[in-house]
């Protein structure tokens, strides 16, 4: 069974994964590969325990959610089956704004690297922050558990069993010694300062402020990140022209990551029927020895089932 480990980008999720490895000794997977020009070593994937599987993202996926076996797995996509989940939150604000230095750090090209407002609005591959937490924490069914950002960043005794717990971890639990520091000093461009407090750098300017507010507060007043009094003092900042559009924008990206997402889900529901069918069929080969069936043409289908699942890699 696989346990999503998921979070809009620049949430904590590799945190989350750091505080499993350290404590626990559990490793993780991801479902997306990383860039190469985030130039992660060897010390800091082993300090957040990094897993990689040798076949492709579909034939791990279908073998992992097959098994008995807990299997961690990080991801940013969007949910793809009722499978347990552990969503970490951070405030969109943090976030959208360490997501654009990331993208300004280690985007292949600097012509494609979207801005602050574009990532509110939702003018990326990952959608915006309020609509990515919703795909997520409105699942109709699945286990979920929320964390914040804020906890993980010294994870205590209660929220170590919490975790525990969920994931059935059965061994020793190590207090949390987080690295962050000896990590910032190797890539300070990922692993940043890590505050728990947004601060708003000299990048927002108050309309930006304002433009935040009015698009995702209902979900920082929910979570706690905003007064219901401050929303109402930046909407009074704007024009409702300025709030129209602004409305108008965010909800034309998110209908096209929302056909973006439908493709994608398509794609990847074709390549898992096609590994199914050729896998029970390598499997039924492999059984049954008649003369009709010999070595050569096993031997045929299961490199014809290797080609399929490399499709996804």
């Amino acid at each position: 069974m696989i346990v999503w480990l998921a979070s809009y980008p620049r949430s904590g999720n590799t945190l989350l994964r750091t505080v499993f490895k350290q404590t626990m000794g559990l490793g993780s997977y991801s479902d997306e590969i990383m860039l190469p020009s985030v130039g992660h070593t060897d010390k800091a994937k082993q300090s957040y325990g990094n897993l990689t599987y040798e076949s492709s993202w579909d034939s791990f996926y279908h073998q992992a959610s097959s098994s008995k076996d807990i299997f961690l797995v990080k991801t940013h996509l969007p949910p793809r089956d009722n499978q347990p989940v552990i969503y970490v939150v951070r405030d969109g604000r943090a976030a959208t704004e360490s997501y654009a230095a990331y993208h300004k750090s280690f985007a292949p090209d600097p012509k494609f690297c979207p801005s602050i407002l574009e990532l509110m609005l939702g003018d990326d591959f990952y959608g915006d922050w309020s609509s990515h937490y919703r795909m997520w924490n409105s699942r109709i069914e699945g286990d979920l558990l929320l964390v914040r950002f804020e906890e993980l960043v010294n994870a205590d005794r209660p929220l170590l069993e919490r975790l525990r717990m969920f994931v059935g971890f059965e061994g020793e639990v190590k207090l949390f010694d987080n690295p962050l520091q000896k990590l910032n000093l190797e890539n300070p461009d990922f692993f940043r300062s890590g505050h728990t407090v947004w601060q708003g750098g000299e990048q927002w300017t108050e309309k930006l402020k304002y433009f935040f507010i009015t698009l995702h507060g209902d979900l920082l007043i929910q979570l706690g990140y905003l007064d219901a009094t401050e929303r109402e003092a930046a909407l009074k900042k704007l024009d409702r022209m300025e709030v129209r559009l602004l409305e108008l924008a965010n909800k034309g990206f998110s209908e096209i990551n929302s056909s973006r997402i439908q493709a994608l889900t398509k794609t990847c529901a074709e390549r898992l029927t096609y590994i199914n069918v050729l896998e029970a069929e390598v499997q039924r080969l492999n059984q049954v020895q008649t003369s009709l069936l010999n070595q050569n043409q096993t031997s045929l289908l299961s490199t014809l089932f290797r080609g399929i699942k490399s499709w996804g890699q």
